[in-house]
């Protein structure tokens, strides 16, 4: 948030990236699809970039697989402004290296009925922040596990910034749905999955890499023609037009 010209404007959010403060969570999103998404158009919509596999398997007309817990919402509604959009009601915060020993970091539930709450058992840092006034957001301020005492606990509709705690002790029924919320998240079976990227990569199927161009990249060009133009030997001079 605070690199320079990589930096950016949260508004009243705290922290920036790397952080599971609202600051470091929250961002807009830009949609354009001629015909569909009205010009000038808004929405308070919240999403999270999971719900694009739902959004983009119901554009295909395609089911979403039954056999595994799919953590993804369609927006398709809220592209096209035809209907109100279920959205999700809460949001569970894993840290920058999801532990079972460690916990989620955070939870935040969201209806109007009970209103807009989060609640943190663990916060930390990032070096994405380093010039961040608030010490709660640098890389130095490492990662804690709260005591129950320090449980942080915030109305986001009135403390979108996360500045104002309110102690567990006044607010126990809340306290009780948030607590609920994180263990049963918690104790699913397949939270954590296979890892992607520690199965590591093969640098030989990257369309760019060198071991492309030098089993013929061109000549592939030839049978496919939707072949980046990365591995042409001499790139265009409209390379990113």
């Amino acid at each position: 948030l605070t690199w320079e010209d990589l930096g950016g404007m949260n508004g009243p959010m705290r922290c920036g990236k790397g952080t599971t403060w609202e600051g470091g969570q929250r961002v807009p999103s830009i949609a354009r699809w001629v015909g569909t998404v009205a010009p000038g158009s808004s929405t308070m919509h919240m999403t999270t970039s999971m719900d694009f596999f739902a959004t983009a398997l119901e554009l295909a007309n395609v089911s979403v697989p039954t056999d595994r817990t799919i953590d993804s919402i369609s927006f398709v509604k809220t592209l096209k402004g035809t209907a109100q959009q279920a959205t999700r009601q809460t949001f569970y915060y894993w840290g920058k290296n999801p532990s079972k020993t460690i916990g989620l970091h955070a939870v935040r539930h969201s209806t109007p009925e009970f209103g807009d709450w989060k609640m943190h058992w663990v916060t930390e840092g990032s070096h994405c922040n380093e010039d961040y006034p608030d010490k709660a957001c640098p890389q130095a301020a490492g990662l804690v596990k709260l005591a129950p005492e320090n449980y942080l606990l915030y109305n986001l509709d009135i403390s979108p910034g996360e500045t104002r705690n309110l102690t567990v002790e006044m607010y126990p029924d809340v306290v009780k749905v948030l607590t609920e919320l994180k263990e049963a998240h918690e104790a699913e079976p397949d939270i954590f999955g296979p890892s992607q990227i520690q199965k590591g990569s093969n640098s030989s199927l990257m369309p760019c890499a060198p071991q492309a161009r030098a089993t013929g990249c061109n000549t592939s060009k030839s049978s496919y023609p939707a072949w980046p133009i990365c591995c042409q030997k001499e790139p265009p001079t409209n390379f990113f037009g």
